[in-house]
């Protein structure tokens, strides 16, 4: 997903992810939405950030409210009141099912041009089939910058 990076605050610089690399706080804005969400740059120097575009893959902290809903072609993702948390209204656009952890399925869900990747414990056990509408609010939404 392409992000055009608004504004940083550096002074909230936080290590996230499995590797503990340094997250910044970004207002963006996207074809799809806008917001806030921690930003993993991917040359680690917020002045090559503001006011740029990258390319980025979406990560959370977590999920809730996950639900199946009637379905619609309609997508959208919707800030709310605390930075990293958007409600999202998607379809279930890839599922992948592996052997390790035993049969674990991982389900991409496309909102606009944004892709959120779920696991099992994110739908509460729930299988999903490719073409399913699905909502929920994902919490602590990061950007991986493509270039690490």
């Amino acid at each position: 997903m392409k992000i055009f990076i608004d504004k940083i605050d550096r002074a909230s610089v936080l290590a996230i992810g499995f590797a503990k690399l340094p997250s910044f706080l970004v207002h963006f804005s996207s074809t799809s939405f806008s917001g806030s969400a921690r930003l993993v740059p991917g040359s680690g120097r917020l002045e090559d950030c503001e006011g740029h575009e990258f390319e980025v893959e979406i990560g959370q902290e977590s999920v809730s409210e996950f639900c199946v809903t009637k379905p619609t072609k309609t997508t959208s993702v919707e800030a709310l009141g605390t930075a990293g948390s958007f409600r999202v209204h998607g379809i279930v656009s890839y599922v992948l099912t592996t052997t390790e952890p035993i049969f674990n399925a991982f389900s991409d869900v496309t909102a606009g041009d944004a892709i959120f990747s779920l696991s099992l414990n994110d739908t509460g056990g729930l299988r999903l089939d490719v073409g399913t509408s699905v909502t929920f609010i994902v919490h602590g939404l990061s950007f991986w910058d493509e270039a690490i």
